[in-house]
């Protein structure tokens, strides 16, 4: 078993990227890039439910929109998951470390980078209180749709578009009632809480940029849209976030 995940590490790369901005800006972002260990499909442990933890129902905002995926709406439940009770979330983290212990990366550093990023999310997630959860919105749906798609077509990654925009220009173009907004990128990960989860651990980001915007307080809404490939990355995912101005 670990000779396959040794061997999955040598071609599977995983690109996480975010970005936000509290309004429209022409300054350039860097864009990170890390390539990491093979994601574990391993059904982590059951969450207790507790008096503070919200419904299923409640968290499972994207149910009933027609123009979602099933998995577009299991990825916004996941992230309501996240939100709705932080602290109840850590069993899934420390799941997800043990795994992480059993792996043969190719960096034999990479342990201590995942260890170090893991070990802060459990920090963060116990000092943190529920926050909002995050409702679909069908044109911020769209928006990720285009860029997800404009980035297959062209055989690229990234968070600028072809005619030079970031997120909050094409988020707010497309719905003129748009406030903050934030973006987050991955592909190469099949499952998608691993997805959720390679954005939130965020190993070797600087800063935990994807974390923070999956643990933004100020968000409302949340579109999803998973493109089946771009360049050699497939299970693509472009995240985008807002709250109304």
């Amino acid at each position: 078993m670990k000779q396959l995940k040794h061997l999955l590490c040598l071609v599977v790369i995983i690109i996480v990227v975010s970005c936000t901005s509290d309004k429209k800006s022409t300054t350039k972002v860097d864009v990170p890039t890390t390539e990491t260990k093979d994601p574990t499909t391993t059904p982590p442990p059951t969450i207790t439910t507790t008096a503070n933890t919200r419904t299923s129902a409640g968290i499972n905002t994207a149910a009933g929109e027609a123009y979602m995926t099933g998995r577009e709406k299991e990825m916004i439940k996941e992230i309501n998951l996240i939100r709705s009770n932080p602290k109840g979330y850590i069993p899934i983290v420390e799941k997800f470390r043990e795994q992480l212990k059993q792996t043969d990366f190719v960096d034999p550093n990479q342990i201590n980078m995942e260890m170090e990023a893991v070990n802060s999310l459990v920090s963060e997630l116990s000092a943190l209180e529920p926050l909002s959860i995050l409702k679909p919105r069908q044109v911020l749906h769209n928006t990720a749709k285009n860029h997800g798609l404009e980035l297959k077509s062209n055989n690229r990654t990234g968070h600028n578009g072809m005619n030079g925009s970031w997120p909050w220009d094409r988020i707010q173009k497309d719905d003129p009632e748009a406030g903050p907004s934030g973006e987050n990128l991955v592909g190469g990960v099949p499952g998608v809480r691993d997805a959720v989860l390679t954005l939130l651990v965020d190993t070797g980001i600087p800063g935990y940029g994807h974390r923070k915007n999956l643990l933004d307080p100020r968000w409302e809404y949340v579109g999803c849209y998973e493109v089946d490939q771009v360049t050699d990355l497939k299970h693509y995912w472009v995240q985008n976030f807002m709250k109304l101005k």
